[in-house]
């Protein structure tokens, strides 16, 4: 991870609620877990790390590092199976790649909306951004994440 966060000072707990539309169908999936959370007013970090769905397995793990600047610039760093980073900024698209055992899949990210209450005792993050292949809408994803300190 880009961060000299260490696994080891986990003081917080986060429930991070995602959901994606396609079309007219909507699918979410609620994470609760563990975390690093630091705050600072110019940039906040959140990182965590979960089972990787896509491990049939079952032993495979993916890390993902949230970091929150002042001006509501979001970057999602994810390592594991699949790994990715991508930028949120409300009105601009920003290029990232999505990798897979598979390979690389190039994807545009369009900020919808960021919404941070983040303070030294938690708080939450709302995120709000379509996914384009090509220039062209694919999805539209929101991810709600609520930071409880332990």
């Amino acid at each position: 991870m880009k961060s000299n966060i260490r696994a080891n000072q986990k003081n917080a707990v986060i429930t991070l609620v995602s959901t994606q539309t396609v079309d007219d169908s909507t699918e979410s999936a609620t994470l609760t877990a563990d975390a690093v959370y630091q705050y600072d007013p110019k940039r906040s970090l959140i990182s965590f790390s979960q089972l990787d769905p896509s491990d049939k397995e079952g032993v495979g793990i993916q890390n993902t590092l949230i970091t929150v600047l002042e001006d509501n610039i979001v970057t999602v760093y994810r390592t594991g199976t699949v790994e990715s980073e991508f930028v949120i900024r409300v009105g601009q698209t920003h290029p990232s790649g999505y990798t897979t055992p598979m390979g690389t899949l190039d994807l545009e990210f369009y900020g919808l909306a960021v919404e941070s209450a983040l303070a030294p005792s938690g708080g939450r993050l709302f995120l709000r951004y379509a996914i384009n292949i090509g220039g062209a809408a694919v999805s539209t994803n929101t991810i709600d994440l609520k930071i409880t300190l332990k």
